[in-house]
């Protein structure tokens, strides 16, 4: 049996959006992480979902990869409209995209490494 790593990073991916959406309904994690550091938490998140995106769909998905990223980040704060406790920030989404973008442009130079297991042959 062979290894797929691009099928372990989009799982890996899934997986984060999903614990993600139930963490975020939770009621405590409203004010969990105070401003600004809800914005550093935010890019954190939305950078490793990018590089696992990419590093499971490949760079010749890039648009399917950016539009994953950026619907699931407008969800995730359109989302909290409806949360109790919850409100959605500009600001949040904003960090969000900043890291899909940061994200792509780190992991499209990682995947040039010849020899990494990341490179799609």
């Amino acid at each position: 049996m062979n290894f797929n790593p691009h099928a372990l990073f989009l799982a890996a991916a899934l997986l984060l959006m999903a614990v993600l959406s139930w963490f975020n309904g939770q009621p405590v994690a409203a004010g969990l992480i105070r401003a600004p550091w809800d914005l550093l938490a935010h890019f954190g998140v939305f950078f490793v979902l990018a590089l696992l995106l990419l590093w499971g769909l490949g760079p010749k998905r890039l648009w399917l990869v950016v539009l994953l990223a950026i619907a699931y980040a407008a969800f995730d704060e359109l989302r909290q409209l409806y949360l109790p406790g919850r409100h959605a920030e500009w600001m949040d989404f904003a960090a969000d995209v900043l890291a899909v973008a940061a994200g792509m442009a780190i992991g499209l130079r990682l995947l040039r490494f010849p020899g990494s297991c990341l490179s799609r042959n």
